[in-house]
This record gives C-alpha cells, sequence and structure tokens, in this order.
C-alpha cells in the first residue's frame, strides 16, 4: 500500500485534469500519466488483500475484495453517463470520477492505519 497509495493519488490528479484537456496532445500526455498510475494499482492490488491475514483465507478475501471492485465497475459507467446526459459534457464526469479515485485514496488509507495497528508510521 505504500507505493499503491501515491500511484493511486497520482491518477486522481489526472482524472480531474482529463477534462480540461482540449489538445490532442494534452488528452495523449494525461492518458501516458494515467496508464502507468494505474498499471501500478492493477499489478498491485492482491498484494494488501493477501498480507490481511492469514493464507487459509486469502481465497475469501480475494472474492470479496473482487466482488467490491466490480459492483463498482458495474455501477460507475451508468452513473458517469447520467451525469454527461444531465451536464452536457465531461467535466462533470471527471470530477465525478476524480472524486471516487480520492474516496478510494481515502479508505486505502485507512485501511492502512488499521493494518499497521493505529499507527501512521510504518511498512505494510
Amino acid at each position: 500500500m505504500n507505493v499503491m497509495i501515491p500511484f493511486v493519488i497520482i491518477a486522481a490528479i489526472t482524472t480531474y485534469a482529463w477534462p480540461f484537456a482540449r489538445t490532442e496532445a494534452s488528452l495523449i500526455i494525461i492518458a501516458i500519466i494515467y496508464g502507468f498510475a494505474l498499471g501500478a494499482y492493477i499489478s498491485l492490488i492482491i498484494n494488501p488483500i493477501v498480507a490481511m491475514g492469514s493464507t487459509g483465507h486469502v481465497g475469501h478475501r480475494v472474492g470479496v475484495a473482487m466482488t467490491v471492485l466490480g459492483l463498482g465497475a458495474l455501477v460507475g459507467p451508468p452513473i458517469s453517463g447520467a451525469i454527461n446526459r444531465v451536464t452536457h459534457g465531461f467535466p462533470a464526469v471527471g470530477y465525478y470520477a476524480g472524486s471516487m479515485v480520492i474516496l478510494g485514496v481515502i479508505l486505502m488509507l485507512i485501511t492502512r492505519h488499521m493494518m499497521l495497528g493505529g499507527r501512521f508510521w510504518g511498512k505494510f
């Protein structure tokens, strides 16, 4: 999580910046930064879940986590589409998506804090 959290913050910043990209070059730069940041998240998502308990229940924890992540992936696009339809533009969609990513960062920070036994600094 020590590596994943900064990269997800970078993904949130680029998500907020996406609506302001007006040229093809700026969209390409945002896509590269976002892809790099999200790639770190996707490649590391299972590691904290595995580290949260005994190896005997890894399958249960991963299954529950992927179910929750899948529900977010299922309802996120229709919500974004509804926001786009109501506001007639993508800036509000970018703000919604960026806010959801920030909420994810906050939940990761809370989880990290709880896993460290209430300490802020430490290895997890």
